[in-house]
């Protein structure tokens, strides 16, 4: 077993025992000390690495190299509660092998790399041997990149070994360790005030996290459910939007919502696109000539990214109306108003169409601007990203349905996709008339109002349109734009990945509309600014 620093992820070795770090280009108050943790291929999370005495360069590459070679300490704080996430899922494929759960801490001590929360009185011990400017001013700064700060904070306090001073932060956040080490020990109604400490000083993203753990560990054990606690996950359930927490706590909550949240996932994963699946030269925004000096220029330090709408924004007000009178849900005007925190683009597959034209190119004066497969590929890079593509239903009431398809794409294919929504849907409707409980029924409506962008009309399906959904935590919302049109406020975001760098918007492919000016007068302006954009004319003829 060993533990390497590598400059790329191709330099990366399944069964080799071996701990790999990847330099993040990015500093942080002008220290370069975040690296990528993988074990062997598998992924884990960023980290901020630091090691006890003097800071010979803020680069600290060539530093960790050399203390790796010389067998000396490092250590490391996760830059979020993902790292420790996608340990484990790494942990349990090890435990299926039958190998002990105290593999993680023992590899990490023979290759002298100690996590600062599994090794806190470790940490404790020779922290004034650290560079106190490090740790403040990167490490273990406070800020919307480090989340777990507060986390450390109570570690310190004290506070989080109430219970037998058996376990810490980290264990309510890893649901191995939490089923291992807290289980049912916290459902106690003289736990709540400690659990209630507990969540305060937690992130958001970290509070998340802890919910889904305690998800995760009673959808397993749900006999230790008992009123209180069934009390307490009912309102994580009406406050929080997380669709995979939703998911696993309804399997708690009721057995008819259960089966509606299932169902809504699994309409979600059937109309999602996988980004290896979309053809090149594939989908596009159509707009008016106005707004290309926007989307295409020549600014360097202001490149175009894109903008996404709020989804309950989207431009056709009947969006969602049909899908609800079939399933015979109302929405009640005097009860609150549902919020979506999801943000919503547009783009179609039917490229050169006169309707597309005529609707939403500017009368067929405007352009059709063709995404390049590059920047889906990155724009849909999960790992780095937030961002999806689905595929848009197109409903009838009647009980029929259509889902938009890709050029070239087989019909079989897009039928079948079609024929397990409507399946869904029906299901739903049986099971909302069995839900009794209007507290039930209020958390079901919110569920399947999630999916409400994803389904128009079918009197829209020359459309052809698929959707990049951008979802929005809320330390993110400050990301959030707001116009004010006509006494209306509209909220309007742009793509970032998961480190809030934008992500830059980049075509392959302008089409002219049919009645656009003359090619000379626009095709120069594009090809200035980017060289490689082929520029052509609408192949259809309109006078």
């Amino acid at each position: 077993m060993a533990l390497k620093v590598i400059n790329k992820k191709k330099e990366l070795n399944s069964n080799t025992n071996t701990w790999y770090l990847i330099p993040v280009k990015e500093d942080d108050s002008g220290y370069k000390d975040t690296f990528t943790l993988y074990y062997e291929r598998d992924y884990l999370g960023d980290i901020k690495v630091f090691y006890p005495g003097k800071i010979k360069d803020k680069n600290l590459v060539n530093d960790i190299k050399e203390r790796i070679k010389n067998k000396s300490e490092l250590w490391f704080i996760p830059v979020d509660t993902l790292m420790h996430t996608n340990l484990a899922f790494l942990m349990n494929a090890f435990e299926d092998m039958g190998m002990d759960l105290n593999w993680y801490l023992n590899q990490l001590k023979l290759n002298k790399l100690f996590d600062i929360f599994y090794f806190k009185d470790k940490f404790d011990t020779n922290e004034n041997q650290f560079s106190d400017d490090l740790l403040t001013k990167s490490i273990l700064r406070e800020d919307n990149h480090q989340h777990l700060k507060s986390a450390l904070d109570l570690c310190k306090l004290g506070s989080i070994y109430d219970l037998e001073n058996k376990f810490s932060i980290i264990d309510f956040l890893n649901p191995i360790f939490y089923e291992r080490n807290i289980g049912d020990k916290l459902f106690e109604q003289k736990k709540l005030n400690f659990l209630k400490q507990l969540l305060n000083k937690l992130d958001d993203i970290d509070r998340d996290s802890f919910y889904l753990t305690i998800g995760q560990y009673l959808s397993k054990n749900p006999e230790k459910a008992n009123e209180v606690i069934i009390e307490f996950l009912h309102k994580i359930f009406n406050e929080e939007d997380n669709d995979e927490l939703r998911a696993c706590l309804g399997q708690i909550i009721n057995k008819d919502l259960r089966k509606v949240i299932s169902d809504v996932v699994e309409i979600r994963n059937y109309l999602k696109v996988d980004r290896n699946k979309i053809p090149d030269n594939s989908l596009g925004q159509y707009t008016s000539v106005s707004t290309l000096k926007y989307l295409i220029n020549r600014n360097k330090t202001n490149k175009p990214c894109l903008r996404l709408t709020n989804s309950n924004q989207m431009n056709d007000p009947l969006e969602g109306k049909a899908l609800r009178k079939f399933l015979g849900l109302t929405i009640n005007s005097n009860t609150d108003y549902i919020k979506s925190n999801e943000f919503v683009s547009s783009a179609s597959a039917t490229l050169d169409s006169l309707p597309m034209w005529k609707q939403y190119g500017n009368d067929a004066k405007g352009l059709c601007l063709v995404y390049d497969n590059e920047y889906l590929n990155e724009l849909l890079d999960l790992e780095k990203t937030d961002v999806k593509l689905f595929r848009v239903v197109y409903f009838e009431e009647g009980g029929k349905v259509l889902v938009s398809k890709f050029k070239g794409e087989s019909s079989q294919e897009v039928k079948n996709i079609s024929d397990k929504i409507l399946k869904k849907l029906e299901d739903i409707k049986v099971t909302f008339q069995k839900i009794k409980y209007k507290k039930y029924k209020k958390i079901g409506l919110k569920v399947v109002s999630s999916i409400f962008y994803l389904f128009k009309s079918l009197d829209y399906a020359y459309e052809n349109e698929f959707r990049i959904l951008m979802k929005m935590d809320t330390k993110k919302e400050d990301q959030v734009k707001v116009d004010i049109v006509d006494e209306q406020y509209l909220l309007h975001t742009y793509t970032v990945d998961k480190k809030n760098h934008p992500i830059i918007i980049k075509y392959s492919k302008v089409i002219l509309g049919p009645k656009a000016i003359d090619i000379d007068y626009i095709a120069p302006y594009i090809k200035l600014c980017q060289p490689d954009i082929k520029v052509i004319k609408s192949g259809i003829h309109y006078r």
